[in-house]
């Protein structure tokens, strides 16, 4: 092919995008899909997509009933399914707070309304399928949450579908947030909320990547309230995206919706004539409300039951807070277990957390200060945001967004170090990663203090080998692995319930060896480090008087962990680690090295990630070394092809081998 014949094609291509995406135009109209849209079979912004909304409006509003204010939102969605895997979009669930009645009677959520629509062309002719309401199935899944669940008939690759629906909120005073993003592409998305004046909300639009539009009206409105006409002049934010791109999970970040297109509602004030009130604006008046809270701040000043049994531990005779503290954990773990739930404020007190056997980490973490504090050790909760469910706001600081706390220890040395009660085998500062933000708040009697968890708690691992190449090219060995503090943490849950047979056979899948006398110890312990050992066999290629060998015994890295050519989100880490490897590889008598790899120190342009890759001989000994550290928890967008390449070439010399030649 011709350059011109080639920039001709490449024109056409461009051309026909570009018609392409100009066919497809907003459809505002829900009940009547287009015939570009019943016919369309690809995005042109983003050919590779699944599926498509073409259409989605979330409209908020406050009405008013038999027993007063309150919230509904009515939800309209389009969808176009491209491919098969777009399918999956016609099953719905739909998530609802809606606690049972004697744990909080005056919050709900309701779903209804549910009504969907299959629009299909079936030669030539448009088939509409509405879905029946016997589809529609309520289920409750937890003492606090309902799901509705329905799927959308008649759904294959071409068919465009709707469905409505509304929820019906009991609390007037708390906003879902608004997603303008989602895993499939979004062509037109429209976010419309209206409020009473007597309502003060603070409301923030935040789109790191791609930009939405808005618009702020005052809307006069009447409210009827016990008989008096309350005048309200209503704000009213119109919030639009179009053409925005899908934002997938996809392992390198914590929450996806931290990077998404979104609007935030938080309230501030109440104007009522019945009630006037200022809500918490500060991250200070929080901690202020929360000390002063019967249900948090009051569990902490709680005494313990269990004071007869930590004079047992003769706390008195131990060296240092570390291990009282570590004391006082171990005899609380003898005696509940965690129940795998997350929660802020504790739903048992001590007696009942006793006589059950288990709890939620704050049910357990409140015992565990309160036994601390009796002991005359310094303990607080620091209060953080699951780093799933996203990081904590700064510019509107709000309660609800806190969702549990671990526990802070005054080590003596002025330093904090934490623990938590979900960590069954854990240790000081080796707790889930999850539970690690980069800001996290301790609550000491009203005042608060911030502190950075993912850099309190690390992770540290040790591998040291020892191996003897063979003539006929067969490596045997030892290893020794230690895992140190979060390591530690994550290596035991790793293995939990697992055989030992089950872990040498992934061990030696991993290497390709055989594995034997496998021994782990500090598994079941609460313990700051686990060791692991194990002896193992392997074959080395051997081509006539040539064996090659990989001087780390098998390759540290298999793959680059980062494939893509761009990325527009940062990369978040799970944890600041550093891992050291030292091989010693005894070279057979007559046996020699040829020629030893090129060392290697590299690191990324801020240094938040290095690694240093070294090789020697020492006599009839290969000697290699790795050390590998990550220095921060994120790195941005525009650090992306810098960290990529960073890997490739850890990962190229890590797959090297060593040409041992017969003299």
């Amino acid at each position: 092919m011709t350059k011109t014949s080639l920039l001709s094609l490449l024109l056409f291509a461009a051309i026909m995008l570009n018609a392409s995406a100009q066919e497809l135009k907003e459809n505002l109209k829900f009940g009547k899909p287009t015939n570009e849209e019943l016919t369309m079979t690809t995005y042109a912004h983003d050919p590779n997509a699944e599926a498509v909304i073409l259409f989605e409006k979330t409209n908020v509003s406050y009405v008013i009933n038999a027993s007063g204010f309150n919230v509904v939102t009515d939800f309209k969605t389009r969808i176009k399914v491209l491919k098969q895997e777009g399918v999956d979009y016609a099953n719905v669930e739909l998530n609802a707070y809606d606690p049972r009645s004697n744990i909080n009677p005056a919050t709900h959520e309701r779903i209804s309304k549910v009504e969907a629509t299959a629009y299909n062309m079936e030669g030539g002719k448009l088939v509409t399928t509405k879905m029946k309401g016997n589809l529609v199935v309520k289920q409750r899944i937890d003492d606090y949450h309902v799901v509705t669940k329905f799927a959308v008939p008649q759904v294959k690759v071409g068919t465009v579908i709707e469905y409505s629906y509304s929820i019906q909120s009991d609390n007037i005073y708390s906003l879902r947030d608004w997603y303008a993003q989602c895993e499939i592409p979004v062509f037109y998305t429209m976010y419309d909320l209206t409020y009473p004046e007597f309502l003060g909300f603070s409301v923030e639009m935040t789109d790191p990547t791609h930009k939405l539009t808005s618009r702020k009206e005052i809307d006069n409105q009447n409210y009827s309230l016990g008989g008096e006409v309350l005048l309200s002049r209503s704000p009213h934010y119109t919030v639009v995206g179009r053409n925005l791109p899908a934002l997938k999970s996809d392992g390198s970040i914590w929450c996806v919706n931290d990077y998404r297109a979104k609007v935030t509602a938080e309230l501030n004030s109440i104007s009522l004539p019945s009630q006037r009130r200022n809500f918490t604006d500060t991250w200070e008046s929080i901690a202020t409300l929360l000390s002063t809270d019967d249900q948090f701040g009051g569990r902490l000043k709680k005494q313990t039951s269990l004071s007869d049994e930590m004079k047992n531990l003769n706390l008195d005779a131990l060296p240092n807070v570390e291990e009282k503290v570590m004391a006082i954990y171990k005899l609380l773990m003898s005696k509940v277990k965690w129940d795998e739930t997350y929660e802020f404020y504790s739903s048992k007190k001590e007696s009942t957390l006793l006589k059950d056997g288990s709890g939620s980490n704050a049910d357990i973490n409140f015992v565990l200060i309160n036994m601390l504090n009796s002991a005359g050790i310094n303990a607080y909760p620091v209060l953080l945001r699951l780093r799933h469910n996203g990081q904590l706001p700064f510019t509107h600081p709000s309660i609800k967004k806190l969702n549990t706390f671990v526990v802070g220890v005054d080590t003596g040395d002025g330093n904090i170090a934490v623990i938590d009660g979900s960590a069954q085998t854990g240790y000081l500062n080796a707790i889930n990663p999850n539970l690690m933000p980069s800001r996290a708040m301790l609550l000491n009697q009203g005042d608060c203090k911030w502190i950075d968890l993912s850099a309190l708690c690390k992770g540290r691992e040790g591998n040291v080998l020892n191996s003897e190449l063979k003539p006929d090219g067969t490596l045997v060995g030892n290893a020794s692995i230690s895992y140190g503090n979060v390591s530690s943490y994550i290596f035991k849950n790793s293995i939990e319930g697992k055989e030992q047979s089950e872990i040498a056979d992934k061990l030696g899948e991993r290497m390709n060896a055989t594995i034997s006398d496998l021994t782990i110890i500090g598994t079941d312990e609460i313990s700051q480090a686990t060791t692991e050992n194990y002896q193992y066999e392997m074959k080395c290629q051997k081509n006539d008087d040539i064996i090659y060998v990989n001087p780390f015994v098998s390759s540290i890295w298999t793959e680059n962990p980062y494939t893509a050519e761009t990325r527009e989100v940062p990369i978040e880490r799970i944890l600041l680690i550093t891992e050291d490897w030292v091989s010693n590889i005894t070279i057979p008598e007559g046996y020699d090295v040829e020629e030893m790899p090129k060392p290697l120190t590299i690191h990324t342009a801020d240094n938040g990630l290095s690694c240093t890759i070294r090789y020697r001989k020492n006599g009839n000994q290969l000697v290699a070394t790795y050390k590998y550290k990550v220095n921060k928890m994120s790195f941005d967008a525009e650090e992306y092809a810098d960290l990529r390449s960073v890997y490739e070439q850890i990962i190229a010399k890590c797959g090297e081998m060593v040409a041992v030649k017969k003299l």
